[in-house]
């Protein structure tokens, strides 16, 4: 995956790449001294040239991350204009689109999109009625990518342990089967 960091003159800007884990993989911008280009976010198994033109190649030891880019702002009319030549300079695509030149995407022509209605609780982000429909996506994932199998492991082990064997325990009983008395 081939992404673009803009040349910022005025608001602060950074970007970390991160594999499922605690260490970030790729730190760029403004606090890590970053020059403006072009950035190779590769997987475990890339060994190919690097292209001319790409400035670095950060790789990551999994099939699968997170890019978090930021542009800090001022909350003013005038300075979330101001931002806008930035984040169009902010992109990702692969690498057999990179062509060496800076691609733009005009992200205030995105649809807008409204957020849930707020409410007492939390987002939720899993919806129950649409689990199983995405969950072949993720169990495929992970039988290609044995770090995010390991992940999905280890939640599995932790949810039995912390929710499933807490239902066999008789002290319990009570709580989950409310106005039966034993």
């Amino acid at each position: 995956m081939n992404s673009t960091l803009p040349s910022v003159a005025a608001s602060p800007l950074w970007a970390r790449a991160l594999p499922p884990g605690p260490d970030p993989r790729a730190q760029l911008g403004a606090m890590y001294a970053t020059r403006p280009g072009f950035y190779l976010l590769a997987g475990p198994d890339w060994n190919g040239q690097t292209l001319q033109g790409i400035t670095q190649v950060f790789q990551c030891p999994t099939r699968t991350g997170f890019v978090a880019p930021r542009v800090f702002q001022d909350d003013t009319p005038q300075d979330k204009r101001a931002i806008q030549e930035v984040l169009r300079g902010i992109n990702m695509y692969p690498l057999a689109q990179f062509d060496g030149r800076m691609q733009t995407t005009d992200w205030s022509k995105l649809p807008h999109v409204p957020a849930p209605q707020e409410g007492d609780t939390e987002t939720r982000w899993v919806l129950p009625e649409k689990f199983v429909d995405e969950l072949g996506a993720v169990l495929a994932a992970a039988q290609a990518d044995p770090a995010i199998k390991q992940a999905m492991t280890e939640g599995a082990q932790e949810s039995d342990k912390d929710l499933v064997e807490p239902l066999f325990q008789f002290r319990n009983q009570a709580k989950f089967h409310a106005g039966i008395n034993y």
